[in-house]
C-alpha cells in the first residue's frame, strides 16, 4: 500500500470566486460544470429563450447553504449581461444552448435579500441602480415597479433575488408573498425572475406556500460539489482507485459503525465525508467558508501523511477555530470548549473534543460512535470517546449536555434557542399526514421529474427503461392507504409506497415500495419544521435561532428521506424482494430509484421479455407501424428495416433470410408466443374482442410482460395481416389500410376480429383489367405469374430507380428523396408478392395483397402510375444535371465574354432547384458550342505559330522577356513546358471525356501563351 496520501491524490488548485455578482468573467470563467448542474444550467438558458414582452418566466434554485447557489445565479447573470463572456463556458451542452441565445446585453438587476428592511425597498434599490435613477422616483408596489423598468429598458430584463453576501447573519423574516406578486408580475409583463430560496423562504408551506405555483423551483444538491472535489480538485492517481478501496475497507474494519458509503468516501478521499456534512451547519454562522475553500487548503496539508489517514472533523475545527470564536452564537460552545480543553491532555482526547464541538454544530446530539465513526477509532479509543462523554456531561459546569428525550446522546449546548427547541410544546401532536406531506414535498425538491406541489398527489408519473423497452408507470403516494392497492391498473407497472405491504389486497398486481418507519427523532425533527413553516407563535417563539433552526430541521428532513426511503428501504413484489444499493443516495430523480429498484423484479417477473439492442419508444414504434407493418407506409424502407430488425425480429413476429426482415405469414403469425400471450384464441378464430385494457393484464400475468410500446407492434402485425381490427372510442375501426396513417392509441379501446375482405369475382376481374389490361388466369398459375411480371416491366419503376441509386446523396431534395422512396417502397412490395406467385401458387391471394396495396382505390392506383412517370423524368433531369456539374469544370476560364456570360447563367441555373432539366441542357449546349467555337479558333492559330521558320528562336525570346519581368521559377517551368506542346492537325469539334477536344490535349491555356509568343515573334 502507497504510504502517502500523495501517493494516490494530486491537489489541484481551483478558482475560488468572490462576489460572482461583481465579476461577470469570473463566475462564467470560473463555473466548474458537472453533469448536475450543466443539466440544470440547460434548462435555465431554454426558458430564457422564452421570455419575450407579455411572456416572463419565474425561477427558484432551493438547496442548503454552501451548495453554490449564488455562484450559480451569478453565472446565468453573467452570461446575459456580458455576452463577450460566453466563450469562456466550460461545458459544450451548455455552450451549445447559449449560442441559441441572442448575443444582445440583458440589463440586469441583483436584489440583496437582507440589505434593507423588507423585500420591496430592496427591490426598489436594484431597479434604481440598473436604470440609473433615485430610488425615490420608483413607485411602491411590486407590479407597477417591474413594470417601470420593462418600459425604461424597452426590452426583457433579468431579476436576481439572492441573500445579500454581506450579511453576517442569515435573513430571518417572511417573503413568500412579496416573492409571489415578483413571480406573477414577470411571467405577466415578460421579464426573468430568477430566486435563490434560502431556508427561510424554501418550505411549500405556510405563508411561502404559494411559492410552489408561481415558480418553476429546481434544487441544487450538494452532490455536484462532491463531483467537484473528485474531478476538479482531489484527482485520483491512475491505478489509486483499488487502493483507496481497500483504505475504506480497513477504515470499516476498524470502525464498524463508519456509515457512508464506499462510493462516497472514494469520491471524496482524503476528505472525511462527515465533513462534507458539516460544511452546510458551519455556513450558517461562518459566511466566508466554503466546503471547497477548506478541502484544497487540507488537502496540502496531508499529502504527506499516511494513506490511511482521512481529513477529519478536528482539521476542520482548527481551520475556523480563529474566526469561529467571533461568532455571538458560538461564544457559549467555546466557553465549554475552553474548560474541558484545560483537562485533556492526551492528544486523542483533544481529537475528540474537536469532533464534539463540530457535531454539536449541527444542533444535534451524537453518540459515542458517532465519535468514533467521524474519527475512525479502534476499539481502545473508541471506549475512551464514552468515558469522555459521560465524564464532560456530568461534569459540575454541566458543558456537555444530554439529550433529555434519549439516553447516551451528548452535545455541546448551541443557544438558548435550543432549548427553546426542546421545550416547545405541540410536537406530538403534528398529524401523520402532516409528516408525510413534507416527506414526499422534499422529493419533489429533490427529484426532477417531480412537479413541485402544495398537496402530496395521489400518484406520480414516472417512466423508466428496461430491456430496452419504455415503461411507463405510476408511484401512488397514498401511504399504507388499503385504496391504494384497488382501482384500474396502469399499462405497465404501479408503485405503491408503504411500510407494509402485507396489508394490502393479496393478489393484486402492484410492487411495493417498502420504506422505513421513522425513528422518533425524524418524526420529532419533521413536526418540528411543521410547526416552524406553518405556526407563527412558534416561529416568534424561537426568534433568533428561528433561521438556524431551520436550516437544521431542512438537513435533518433530507437525512430522514434518505435512511426511510433508500437506505433501510426495498422493492417488493410477492415473495422477491430488492434492497436499495447506496448509489441511490444521489440519485437525482425518481426514474432512478424506480430503475434500479424495479428493474430486477421485472427480470424475475418477465424472463421472456426480449432484450431490445436499442430502445423502443412510441416514435419507433409508429415508424415501425407505418413502415414495416403498412401497405403503403411513408417511411424510407432502409429506416423501417432496420427498425424490424431491431425490434420485429426480437418480438416474434417477423423472420429474416438473406439479410431481409419479413412479417410473418397470416398463420405463422396466429402461432407466435407473443400472440398466443396477447389474445385468446377466441379472438385469433375470429369469435371475439378483447379490450386494450385485458391485453395489457394477459402481458402483465404473463412472463413476457410486453411494454405498451412493444404491445402496439404486436397489434399492428395482427392488423398488417389482416386477423384483428382497431376499434376506437367512437366504435370505428382502423384496418391494415389505414397501418400508414398515424394511430392516436389514447383513441384505441380494443380489437376486434377483421371484418371479412374477401373480394369478389367481380372486383378481382375489375382490378386486373386495371393492372394488366384483361382477366387475369387465376387457375394458370404460370401465365397468371408471366403477366404480373409483365406489369411490374411496364411500370417502367426498375430503370428510373436503378438512375436514382446511381446518383450521389445530394443530387436530389429531401421532399424529392421521400416520393422517391415511397413509391419503391410499394413497387418493392409489389415485386415481393409477385414473385411469391410462382412458389405458392396463391393468385387469388397475390391480387387481394396488390388490391390493398392500393387500398382498394383505383385512383390511389392511377396516382402510383403517374407518380413513376414523372419520377422517371425527375430523376432523368438530375442524371443530366449531375453529368453537367461533373463536365463544367473541363471548360477553362476565358477571357471570351459571350462564353463568360454562358457559362454564369448556367451555373446560376444549376444552383436554382427549380430550374427544369431542358432549360440547363439548353444552356449547357449554349456554353459548350461557345467554348467549341473559341478552343477551334485558339488551336488553329497555335498549330500555325509554331509551324513558323524560327519557332525555337522565339520561345527562347519570350522566355528571356518572362525572366526580365521577373517571372518566377515555376512560371517560368510553365511556360517552357507550354511551348514545347505539339499542336496536332485535328479538326476540333467535339469535347472528350477527359475535357480535351484534340489529340494533343492542349489546355486553353498553353494554346492561349503559343499564341502570345507567335505575336510578340
Amino acid at each position: 500500500m502507497p504510504a502517502k496520501i500523495g501517493d494516490l491524490v494530486d491537489v489541484r488548485p481551483l478558482q475560488i470566486v468572490d462576489g460572482p455578482y461583481n465579476a461577470p468573467d469570473l463566475a462564467v470563467g470560473g463555473y466548474y460544470f458537472t453533469d448536475i448542474t450543466a443539466d440544470l444550467m440547460t434548462k435555465w438558458l431554454g426558458s430564457l429563450s422564452e421570455v419575450c414582452a407579455g411572456q416572463g418566466r419565474a425561477r427558484a434554485l432551493a438547496g442548503f447553504r454552501g451548495s453554490g447557489k449564488s455562484h450559480f445565479l451569478a453565472a446565468v447573470a453573467g452570461i446575459l449581461s456580458s455576452p463577450d463572456v460566453r466563450s469562456k463556458i466550460g461545458d459544450i451542452h451548455v455552450k451549445t444552448e447559449v449560442d441559441s441565445l441572442s448575443r444582445t446585453k440583458w440589463p440586469i438587476a441583483i436584489v440583496k435579500r437582507g440589505s434593507s428592511t423588507d423585500l420591496v425597498s430592496e427591490l426598489r434599490d436594484a431597479v434604481a441602480q440598473m436604470l440609473g435613477v433615485s430610488e425615490g422616483s420608483l413607485p411602491e408596489n411590486i407590479p407597477a415597479i417591474l413594470l417601470r423598468a420593462f418600459e425604461a429598458c424597452q426590452e426583457p430584463f433579468a431579476l436576481f433575488i439572492d441573500t445579500d453576501p454581506e450579511r453576517d447573519s442569515l435573513v430571518a423574516r417572511q417573503d413568500g408573498p412579496q416573492l409571489v406578486e415578483i413571480g406573477e408580475a414577470a411571467k405577466a409583463i415578460g421579464l426573468f425572475a430568477a430566486v435563490a430560496l434560502d431556508d427561510d423562504i424554501a418550505g411549500a408551506e405556510g405563508m411561502n406556500a404559494a411559492i410552489v405555483t408561481n415558480y418553476t423551483i429546481d434544487y441544487l444538491e450538494q452532490e455536484h460539489l462532491f463531483k467537484i472535489i473528485d474531478s476538479n480538485l482531489f484527482v485520483k492517481s491512475r491505478g489509486s482507485a483499488a487502493e483507496i478501496q481497500n483504505i475504506y475497507k480497513q477504515l470499516q474494519s476498524k470502525a464498524p459503525r463508519f456509515r457512508w458509503s464506499e462510493q462516497r468516501f472514494c469520491q471524496l478521499y482524503p476528505l472525511h465525508p462527515v465533513v462534507a456534512e458539516a460544511a452546510p451547519f458551519l455556513r450558517l454562522y461562518l459566511r466566508n467558508f466554503t466546503l471547497l475553500n477548506f478541502a484544497e487548503a487540507a488537502g496540502r496539508e496531508v499529502l504527506t501523511d499516511p494513506a490511511d489517514r482521512v481529513i477529519g472533523p478536528d482539521k476542520i475545527f482548527d481551520a475556523i477555530e480563529p474566526f469561529a470564536r467571533t461568532v455571538k452564537d458560538l461564544v457559549p460552545m467555546f466557553e465549554a470548549y475552553d474548560r474541558l480543553r484545560q483537562r485533556s491532555n492526551e492528544e486523542i482526547e483533544k481529537r475528540i473534543l474537536k469532533t464534539l464541538f463540530i457535531l454539536s454544530v449541527e444542533g444535534r446530539f451524537v453518540s459515542p460512535e458517532d465519535i468514533s465513526s467521524a474519527l475512525v477509532l479502534d476499539a481502545p479509543d473508541a471506549a475512551n470517546a464514552t468515558r469522555l462523554l459521560t465524564e464532560w456531561s456530568n461534569s459540575g459546569n454541566r458543558d456537555v449536555q444530554v439529550d433529555i428525550l434519549a439516553t447516551g446522546l451528548h452535545a455541546f449546548q448551541l443557544s438558548k434557542g435550543r432549548s427553546a427547541v426542546l421545550g416547545l410544546e405541540g410536537i406530538e401532536a403534528v398529524e401523520e399526514a402532516d409528516i408525510w406531506r413534507i416527506l414526499i414535498q422534499h422529493a419533489g425538491e429533490k427529484y426532477s421529474d417531480i412537479s413541485a406541489f402544495e398537496e402530496v398527489p395521489e400518484a406520480t408519473p414516472c417512466a423508466i427503461e428496461w430491456r430496452g423497452g419504455i415503461r411507463r408507470g405510476i408511484v401512488d403516494w397514498s401511504l399504507n392507504s388499503h385504496k391504494a392497492g384497488k382501482g384500474e391498473h396502469t399499462p405497465d407497472w404501479k408503485v405503491v409506497v408503504c411500510s407494509d405491504p402485507s396489508q394490502f389486497e393479496a393478489g393484486v398486481d402492484n410492487f411495493y415500495w417498502r420504506v422505513s418507519p421513522l425513528t422518533e427523532e425524524e418524526r420529532r425533527n419533521i413536526a418540528l419544521l411543521h410547526l416552524i413553516r406553518t405556526d407563527d407563535a412558534v416561529r416568534e417563539k424561537l426568534a433568533d435561532s428561528l433561521a438556524i433552526e431551520s436550516h437544521r430541521l431542512a438537513l435533518a428532513l433530507d437525512s430522514a428521506w434518505l435512511r426511510t426511503f433508500v437506505k433501510d428501504a426495498s422493492f417488493v413484489t410477492g415473495s422477491a424482494e430488492v434492497s436499495l444499493p447506496p448509489s441511490l443516495l444521489e440519485a437525482g430523480n425518481l426514474a432512478q430509484v424506480m430503475s434500479v429498484g424495479l428493474g430486477p423484479l421485472f427480470d424475475a417477473k418477465y424472463p421472456e421479455h426480449p432484450v431490445f439492442e436499442e430502445v423502443l419508444h412510441q416514435g419507433q414504434a409508429a415508424m415501425l407501424i407505418s413502415g414495416f407493418l403498412s401497405a403503403d407506409g411513408g417511411t424510407p424502407a432502409g429506416t423501417a428495416s432496420d427498425l424490424a430488425g431491431l425490434f420485429a425480429l426480437p418480438l416474434g413476429i417477423a423472420s429474416k433470410s438473406e439479410d431481409v426482415v419479413e412479417l410473418l405469414s397470416r398463420d405463422a403469425l396466429k402461432e407466435a408466443k407473443v400472440v398466443q400471450t396477447a389474445l385468446p384464441q377466441s379472438v385469433l378464430d375470429g369469435k371475439a374482442s378483447i379490450s386494450l385494457v385485458d391485453i395489457a393484464k394477459r402481458f402483465r400475468a404473463s412472463k413476457m410482460g410486453l411494454s405498451v410500446d412493444a404491445q402496439h407492434v404486436v397489434l399492428g402485425a395482427l392488423v398488417a395481416r389482416r386477423l384483428i381490427d382497431l376499434v376506437t372510442k367512437q366504435n370505428n375501426r382502423i384496418t391494415y389500410r389505414s397501418l400508414d396513417l398515424q394511430i392516436i392509441w389514447d383513441d384505441i379501446i380494443g380489437v376486434a376480429p377483421c371484418l371479412s375482405d374477401e373480394y369478389s369475382a367481380a372486383k378481382l376481374d375489375q382490378w386486373s383489367k386495371l393492372l394488366i389490361g384483361s382477366k387475369l388466369p387465376i387457375t394458370n398459375i404460370q401465365a397468371a405469374a408471366s403477366q404480373l411480371e409483365e406489369m411490374l416491366v411496364d411500370w417502367g419503376a426498375e430503370s428510373f430507380l436503378e438512375t436514382f441509386h446511381s446518383l450521389p446523396d445530394d443530387a436530389l431534395g429531401a421532399n424529392l428523396w421521400r416520393r422517391i422512396a415511397k413509391v419503391e417502397k410499394k413497387f418493392q412490395n409489389a415485386k415481393r408478392v409477385i414473385s411469391e406467385v410462382r412458389e405458392k401458387g396463391d393468385v387469388q391471394g397475390a391480387m387481394a395483397s396488390l388490391i390493398a396495396l392500393f387500398a382498394d382505390e383505383p385512383e390511389n392506383y392511377q396516382v402510383f402510375r403517374r407518380e413513376i412517370t414523372d419520377l422517371d423524368k425527375t430523376v432523368e433531369g438530375a442524371k443530366g444535371r449531375e453529368r453537367i456539374v461533373n463536365s463544367i469544370h473541363f471548360l477553362e476560364a476565358t477571357s471570351d465574354e459571350e462564353t463568360e456570360t454562358r457559362r454564369a447563367s448556367l451555373v446560376a441555373q444549376l444552383l436554382s432547384p427549380r430550374t427544369s432539366a431542358g432549360g440547363i441542357e439548353s444552356l449547357w449546349e449554349g456554353l459548350r458550342r461557345s467554348y467549341s467555337t473559341l478552343y477551334a479558333r485558339k488551336h488553329e492559330a497555335a498549330r500555325k505559330a509554331t509551324q513558323i521558320r524560327d519557332w525555337d528562336g522565339a520561345v527562347e525570346h519570350y522566355l528571356d522577356c518572362a525572366a526580365d519581368q521577373n517571372e518566377g521559377v515555376r512560371e517560368r517551368m510553365r511556360i517552357r513546358r507550354d511551348l514545347r506542346t505539339y499542336i496536332c492537325d485535328a479538326n476540333v469539334a467535339e469535347i472528350r471525356p477527359d475535357g480535351t477536344f484534340c489529340g494533343c490535349q492542349a489546355s486553353l491555356r498553353t494554346l492561349e501563351t503559343i499564341v502570345a509568343v507567335h505575336t510578340e515573334a
